[in-house]
């Protein structure tokens, strides 16, 4: 403290070796020899009245007054420097001092900035004088151990002050830091300072704040940065809002109750001989997996630049897999599920445009009206063809008190969706899932893995109940129950329990829980089902289903010869397929369709040969195999009957001369169930839970009339006559998501140096849908 007095400052030292000593500009150093001449004698501290007294003595320079924290000045002047300087000791504070010239008058400048001058006070400069001690630097020193008052304009160091001051010291560090002058002087006359006050306490005036000169560029990095943190903080912080998914789910459930017109409500659309294109003018509604699929592969039949296709997606990204929506959990880079970039748009001439809805349908001038998300601007886009692949929304289920306004609840179908739930984690720890289905145990799956405690609400009493009978669904819930996640079945919600507009529970009953109560959680997911996009439908008059979407022909097209559906939005023959194979079938046959409205199919052809017909839709396979929460689910059939004539069903299956072999192992969660023909012993199709090892062999053999020499009881899993890859005829489907067979992999393994599983994806595209037909494997030898 005592140094700081004298010096002007407070030093910032850590050891006595570790001062460094900045010498004034236009002062000289003074030679060593000079120096120890001159030492000796009264020195003035600057700001600071009276007069230090200094003598050599014995090799070290002393002060004859005790007055640095009690003790004298002690320095040792550095022997062989050239010019004079000394290591100090200083009221128990190292530093250097060095002695300078400056206009004719002997200076010690220390390494804590103070300045001493010999024979009489340094006189100030006129800059010198108006500077002083900067407010910002008095704030530093608020503590008992430096306590810095401003009075009258000065700056005093009244540390030493501090246990004699008649109020205590309390009075003191209430001002420490801050300017007195109103509030002491109040209580004290103007000259309590000098009765009080010794000289060497006054720091110096206070001074303005130290000018630094504008770097534009340093300052604009600085906005910048500030900007980027609270853009950051924003983005990373738990939602307080409620989620936008889950908002316009509401509101696309309020578009698709748009009563349709009576004409539109048609049982089916009739079939043209062949779809026609008036124009090049092509419409792609929607940027998803099947309205993606279906552009590649219109470009790859027409060329590029053949037709003027242009892609309108209302999501800020472009298309992704969704079907692996929840591997977004895992690696949170939404580029890895990416299924495409603005380079591919450019190279094979297609516009895009994302973050753009389309509102209106102007079917009698072939117009789209186009509406930016974000700024709301309009614009009129013509077409001579339009597809929709507008895809679904999630169903949210009429609930008391759930509305778009409550916070805590998402629905499970964007990046956006998953990026909400993700932050919202942060500060919350139990979750339920509405919905036992596939998407309901992807969500379940998710929010597992976010470390949430984990219910699953089903209203029917098993999983899956659209896939799986009941055997296998209890077979499925038991192995997820043991996962420690709590499935709920034969869930009845009476209300969502809301309390300023944050979720807190549900209230329900369900299998072991007859009487209602509460099941407390802080974060709902409603994933219980999908409805079709059709409000552009509605709205404009096309026909759709009784249960929605747009009713299309077998060419896909509406009733509407210029538009067209594919996908999820896409009503055929009743059915408004959920799975993405279907609807890659149905962009399969449209983008075929509509090379032949191009260039014809019989282009090229030799003369003589049968003209080539553009391919109609039939239906597709609904089979499949997923993981879900690591356990093997697969359910498969022969024809649409399995499922839609609930087949798998023992009662069903009687009335229909069908039976079955069962084969379950409670140990291992195993659940096997086949169906057969009675007469024919032909494989109808079946259920697998807990291992789906030969599910690709099983399904190849529905497709045939029999089983050939094999009996049923040889189908069992470690049966005598398991069968293997040889056992699949070269026509046999592999990947049904892609429609690749068993002879397309052996030839790109042949013929194309296709050694790995992504050599063959790349080739064939098997594996790009579900990723069901993919096994665990290395290095493929030739």
């Amino acid at each position: 403290d005592q140094l700081a007095r004298a010096g002007g400052q407070r030093p910032a030292v850590d050891s006595p070796r570790t001062s460094y000593l900045c010498i004034m500009s236009g002062s000289q150093p003074v030679e060593h020899r000079e120096g120890l001449q001159t030492i000796g004698g009264d020195w003035f501290i600057k700001d600071v009245s009276g007069a230090v007294e200094l003598h050599l003595d014995g090799g070290e320079v002393r002060s004859k007054e005790p007055r640095f924290g009690g003790k004298p000045l002690v320095g040792k002047p550095r022997e062989g420097s050239k010019h004079f300087e000394m290591d100090v000791e200083m009221g128990g504070f190292p530093m250097i001092a060095a002695m300078t010239s400056r206009s004719g008058q002997k200076l010690l400048e220390f390494s804590n900035g103070g300045i001493w001058s010999k024979g009489s006070p340094l006189a100030a400069s006129p800059a010198a004088a108006a500077a002083g001690i900067p407010m910002s630097e008095v704030k530093k020193h608020n503590s008992k151990d430096s306590a810095w008052v401003v009075l009258h304009g000065k700056v005093y160091d009244l540390t030493e002050f501090l246990p004699d001051h008649p109020g205590g010291d309390k009075v003191v560090l209430d001002w420490a830091g801050k300017d007195a002058t109103k509030f002491w002087s109040a209580i004290h006359k103007p000259d309590w300072i000098q009765e009080y006050a010794k000289p060497e306490w006054c720091l110096g005036p206070l001074g303005p704040e130290p000018t630094v000169p504008v770097n534009e560029e340093l300052r604009k990095a600085q906005e910048e940065i500030k900007a980027l943190k609270a853009e950051l903080a924003q983005l990373t912080a738990a939602p307080s809002r409620p989620s936008q998914g889950l908002k316009e789910a509401f509101a696309a459930t309020k578009a698709a109750q748009v009563v349709p017109q009576a004409s539109s409500l048609s049982a089916e659309v009739e079939v043209s001989p062949r779809v026609e294109l008036k124009g090049k003018r092509i419409a792609v509604v929607g940027h998803g997996p099947v309205g993606h699929d279906f552009i590649v592969k219109l470009v790859g039949m027409v060329g590029d630049g053949a037709l003027d296709i242009t892609v309108v997606g209302e999501e800020p990204r472009m298309a992704y897999d969704r079907v692996h929506l929840t591997e977004y959990f895992e690696h949170r880079d939404a580029s890895k599920l990416g299924m495409c970039d603005q380079k591919w748009f450019t190279d094979h001439k297609v516009t895009l445009k994302t973050s753009v809805r389309a509102e209106k349908i102007d079917r009698d001038a072939c117009s789209l009206t186009l509406r930016d998300v974000k700024s709301g601007a309009t614009e009129e886009m013509p077409y001579d063809a339009c597809v929709l692949c507008t895809g679904s929304y999630p169903f949210v289920p009429p609930l008391k008190n759930l509305s778009s306004d409550v916070v805590g609840v998402f629905v499970y179908r964007t990046i956006e969706d998953l990026e909400s739930m993700i932050l919202f984690a942060k500060k919350s720890t139990k979750a339920a899932v509405i919905g036992g289905g596939l998407l309901g145990l992807e969500a379940a799956k998710a929010v597992y893995d976010l470390g949430q405690e984990t219910h699953v609400l089903e209203m029917a009493p098993y999983l899956m109940p659209t896939q799986l009978d009941e055997g296998g669904g209890k077979v499925l819930g038991q192995k997820i129950s043991d996962m420690s996640i709590d499935v709920h079945t034969g869930s009845r919600l009476a209300e969502v329990v809301v309390e300023g507009g944050v979720l807190k529970g549900v209230r329900l009953t369900d299998a072991d829980h007859p009487e209602e109560y509460l099941l407390e959680v802080d974060m709902l997911v409603v994933s219980a089902g999908i409805r079709p996009r059709d409000e552009l439908a509605r709205t404009s008059g096309l026909a759709v289903g009784q249960r929605g979407g747009v009713l299309v022909n077998n060419r896909m097209q509406s009733s509407d010869p210029r538009i067209f559906a594919l996908g999820e939005v896409a009503c055929h023959k009743g059915i408004c397929y959920g799975l993405i194979a279907p609807g890659w079938d149905q962009a399969s046959v449209l983008a075929k369709n509509f090379e032949d409205a191009t260039w014809g199919l019989s282009k090229g052809k030799k003369s003589g040969e049968t003209p080539a017909e553009a391919p109609l839709y039939e239906g597709s396979d609904l089979s499949t195999k997923l993981k879900l929460l690591g356990v093997d689910v697969a359910s498969f059939g022969s024809s649409l009957d399995f499922w839609f004539k609930r087949q798998f069903h023992e009662s069903d299956a009687k009335k229909q001369g069908l039976s079955f072999t069962l084969q379950v192992d409670p140990f291992s969660g195993l659940y096997r169930k086949l169906i057969f023909h009675e007469e024919s012993q032909k494989l109808m199709g079946g259920l697998l839970v807990g291992n789906a090892d030969d599910y690709f062999s099983l399904l190849g053999l529905s497709q045939q009339d029999s089983l050939g020499k094999k009996a049923p009881v040889d189908l069992f899993l470690g049966g005598s006559s398991e069968a293997g890859v040889d056992d699949l005829s070269d026509d046999s489907i592999v990947c049904l998501c892609q429609k690749v067979s068993k002879k397309d992999i052996v030839d790109a393994v042949k013929e194309k140096d296709c050694a790995t599983i992504p050599d063959l994806k790349r080739v064939t595209t098997a594996g790009a849908g579900c990723g069901g037909c993919v096994l665990s494997t290395g290095f493929v030898p030739k």
